[in-house]
């Protein structure tokens, strides 16, 4: 049995998982029960991070797709579980569940399981009295059942993505003139377990906030999308900025966010909500029932200079009481526009040369790289925010100042993959030896390998 309380972390090698295990010791000295799903990644991942073979974490499982209920029973027999930090999309739902098996306050059965379910979270939304606009969707499994839908005549333009996806990755972009042969070709990549969603037109934005304690939800910031069609894709992120109050954008999306989150019954959880502004005024495209991904969480911070929120998300966790004041500073938010600048790769294989880092780095509104492009790295043709080479944090004056730097960054940043000849060669094996060596240092690292279920 464990000596005090702990919270329960799932395949916590990235970098808002080690804040939470810092920040869960520094503030409330409590440790952390990592689980791992993926051994191999872990491998290759975990000594990035060495807090998560040091004291802070007090042991790691190695736990199977079906083995959460036999996790849950050893859990009861040799820790003192007080929480569960679902800090991405995948592990929201195995969280949920644990939440559920081991008793804790911060479990909301037949609600946090929407959040893995767009079709359903829809439906839900659809079926609030009086509830915020919701655009058409079905849940499709076959070409036949998209052709179906098409001849109802609701769907003349719609958008096809995994019920269960995140990432904004393997969707895609039909209308009522689409030849089957295409969707033959689509499902065949994703699978059967799809959603159809009539298009919205209009530009797209995100909202960041956290859901209290009485299902209230807290609006921390506003941004916009700048997409672009790359890569055969018509959507793919170039970067996405904060909006100010005064943006004509700003108080419809905000308001309606509120109005999503607390319509869908959520609490004690932060979340990121994705929209579209058409002639009617927004309406939904998807949300998580977590931090916004990547860095955006921090830039939230720095938006509003006192915002914590990872801290505020790691009390709710917790605790079933009230936060206090969250830190929220409009006007500092509406002084400065702080954004993210996604890189582009149509390249396939391992960067073997690169340049002009430096020279983005002196851009005017540089704050740091939140993804610096590493020698050796693999890329491949972007087409979703999992397939950018890498990524910058700026600050700007307005959003001119932001589209300025975003170019300007652009302009300078430029790497080498693949390639042939013998320069490329020579660049690719020498692009090797980073990825050899982290596979290498990866196995010196197994001296921790977690311990089965049945140890």
């Amino acid at each position: 049995m464990s000596g005090g309380p702990e919270i329960l972390v799932m395949d916590p090698y990235r970098p808002y998982a080690v804040s939470y295990i810092e920040l869960a010791a520094r503030r409330y000295g409590v440790r952390t029960v990592a689980y791992y799903t993926d051994l191999p990644r872990m491998r290759r991942y975990r000594p990035d991070f060495p807090t998560l073979t040091g004291p802070l974490v007090s042991a790691s499982y190695a736990v199977g797709e079906h083995e959460l209920d036999r996790f849950a029973e050893v859990l009861r027999e040799r820790h003192w579980i007080v929480g569960v930090v679902p800090y991405m999309e995948p592990s929201l739902a195995s969280s949920t569940r644990l939440a559920e098996l081991l008793g804790l306050s911060w479990a909301q059965p037949g609600v946090l399981e929407l959040f893995r379910d767009k079709a359903a979270l829809k439906e839900h939304l659809r079926s609030v009295p009086g509830g915020p606009r919701i655009n058409r969707t079905c849940r499709v499994a076959t070409p036949d059942d998209v052709l179906d839908a098409v001849g109802t005549g609701g769907y003349p333009r719609y958008v096809l993505k995994p019920n269960d996806g995140f990432g904004n990755s393997r969707i895609g972009f039909f209308d009522a003139a689409t030849p089957r042969a295409e969707l033959d070709e689509y499902f065949a990549a994703v699978g059967a377990d799809v959603l159809m969603e009539e298009f919205v037109e209009g530009p797209e934005l995100f909202v960041d906030g956290q859901v209290d304690e009485q299902g209230r939800a807290i609006v921390y910031s506003v941004w916009q999308y700048d997409r672009a069609a790359v890569n055969g894709r018509a959507n793919v992120s170039m970067g996405q900025r904060t909006v100010h109050r005064d943006d004509p954008l700003f108080a419809p999306c905000a308001t309606y966010a509120a109005a999503v989150m607390e319509a869908s019954g959520l609490r004690r959880s932060p979340f990121h909500l994705e929209l579209k502004v058409d002639d009617e005024g927004p309406c939904l495209i998807e949300v998580g029932a977590r931090l916004a991904g990547g860095y955006l969480a921090h830039l939230d911070d720095r938006a509003h200079g006192a915002l914590d929120t990872l801290g505020a998300a790691m009390h709710h966790y917790l605790f079933d009481d009230a936060y206090g004041d969250y830190g929220l500073d409009w006007d500092h938010y509406d002084a400065t526009v702080v954004g993210l600048v996604n890189g582009v790769s149509t390249q396939s294989g391992r960067i073997w040369s690169r340049s002009g880092l430096e020279a983005a780095e002196r851009v005017p509104g540089f704050v740091r790289w939140t993804k610096r492009p590493g020698f050796g790295d693999r890329v491949q043709p972007t087409v979703d925010i999992l397939s950018q080479p890498w990524q910058v944090a700026v600050e700007c004056r307005d959003a001119d100042d932001y589209a300025r730097a975003a170019r300007e960054i652009r302009d300078a940043i430029a790497f080498r993959a693949g390639g042939q000849g013998p320069r490329a060669t020579a660049g690719r094996y020498l692009a090797l030896a980073g990825p050899a060596w982290r596979e290498a240092r990866g196995r010196l690292a197994r001296g921790a390998t977690p311990r089965p279920l049945d140890d």
